[in-house]
């Protein structure tokens, strides 16, 4: 056979062509313990999928604690609420804030149901529906998006606050209407979306951050869970007093954490000549954000120390509040507004 071929037999035989005998032993023994399987689509796919599912599974921890933290920081923030107008004004505090955990009593409660009081909360309540409109429509770019998703849900905020409160002024007119379950459900929606804003506006502070490279950013889950903390505790009633007004003015002040934040993110951007934001709009956001703070030790002077009626000392404050709120979204529009030409600004650099 070997003939036919023509082949020398040493040439076939040689070791160029022919592995030795140990080097095939080693080899089937190799194969024998270790073989060599190969991976199909379907298995490659699998391997993905588990990857992401842990990758998944780590992002949603991650976002678990930091909702954990947010809600740690509204707990505390309730507490120091609670306590800080008994600093401010202690002996008028200790007179207009007393506990009453929706069991209001008839020598203690006072509740104003005269029109000046709910017709000024209706009036509020349009202002702050078009203010929020005016943020939605301020950009139709994705990159705003956020912003002004959240800017709407903060004024959004506010005018389902007062319209709750307007209603409630107007139809319960009796301290036997107030005890009951009805007024509760209600002014806990009065109540709960004025904490409920705190965590609309620490996401509106972490976005202006983020987009400006003032500060790292906050965690978006770190803010879901204050606002659901600060929110949680008003509808257990940890807010209430026998003067449900007193309950807006301890809301307000959960608002704190994310108002200094928002301050301090405006603040370090006043030297920038190029972060495009007016100087008055930062002025503007100052002066918005901080101008309800007088309200709370001004309440329980005004109604301890003067003979203003409730009717007064609400139309004052609501007066207030208007000026104050409309300050804040004119701001947060600006910011949407800036948002867009720093973004056409980059681009054009770019072209």
């Amino acid at each position: 056979r070997l003939s036919n071929l023509k082949l020398p037999v040493e040439n076939v035989l040689s070791d160029d062509h022919l592995p030795s005998a140990s080097a095939m032993a080693t080899d089937l023994r190799r194969r024998k313990t270790f073989p060599v399987l190969k991976k199909s689509a379907y298995e490659i796919d699998c391997m993905g999928a588990g990857t992401k599912a842990r990758t998944t599974i780590h992002q949603a921890s991650l976002a678990l604690l930091e909702v954990m933290g947010g809600v740690v920081i509204a707990f505390g923030t309730v507490l120091f609420s609670q306590w800080f107008p008994f600093i401010l004004t202690p002996e008028a505090a200790s007179k207009t804030y007393l506990p009453a955990f929706y069991n209001y009593n008839a020598e203690l409660s006072h509740f104003d149901n005269s029109a000046w009081t709910y017709g000024t909360d209706y009036v509020l309540t349009i202002v702050m529906a078009l203010l929020a409109y005016s943020c939605l429509s301020a950009s139709t770019s994705l990159e705003t998006r956020a912003l002004r998703y959240r800017s709407a849900g903060l004024l959004l905020c506010y005018s389902v606050s007062v319209t709750a409160g307007g209603w409630a002024h107007q139809h319960y007119t009796t301290l036997e209407s107030r005890n009951t379950l009805d007024f509760r459900i209600l002014w806990t929606i009065c109540v709960g979306t004025v904490t409920a804003a705190g965590g609309f506006m620490g996401s509106c502070a972490s976005e202006v951050s983020t987009r400006f490279d003032v500060f790292r950013r906050v965690p978006e889950a770190l803010w879901i869970g204050f606002g659901l903390g600060t929110t949680l505790l008003c509808a257990l009633g940890g807010l209430s007093y026998q003067r449900p007004a007193c309950d807006i003015f301890v809301a307000g002040t959960t608002q704190s954490p994310p108002t200094f934040f928002l301050m301090a993110v405006v603040g370090c951007t006043m030297t920038r000549e190029k972060c495009h934001i007016s100087f008055a709009y930062k002025i503007v956001c100052l002066i918005g954000f901080i101008a309800n703070a007088p309200l709370l030790p001004m309440y329980s002077l005004l109604i301890q120390y003067t003979d203003w009626s409730l009717a007064a000392v609400n139309t004052l404050l609501h007066c207030w509040l208007m000026v104050a709120w409309t300050k804040q979204a004119l701001s947060l529009r600006h910011f949407v507004v800036a948002i867009d030409q720093r973004l056409v600004d980059a681009e054009t650099k770019q072209s």
